[in-house]
């Protein structure tokens, strides 16, 4: 299961910025974001950019 799970210890916002520059939208069948809890709206609506519609 290792090979199919990669971790991003980084600033959140950033490497889902950088991942939607790059044209990775709908290209993950599962994000995991551990978050301000202020912030949990704006990191949903990036997460959403990323996530393919059909695993919501």
């Amino acid at each position: 299961m290792q090979h199919k799970i990669e971790f991003f210890p980084s600033y959140a916002f950033s490497v889902l910025d950088d991942f939607i520059k790059d044209g990775e939208e709908w290209s993950f069948d599962f994000v995991f974001v551990d978050a301000y809890k202020s912030d949990y709206l704006k990191f949903h609506e990036l997460t959403l950019k990323l996530v393919r519609l059909e695993e919501l």
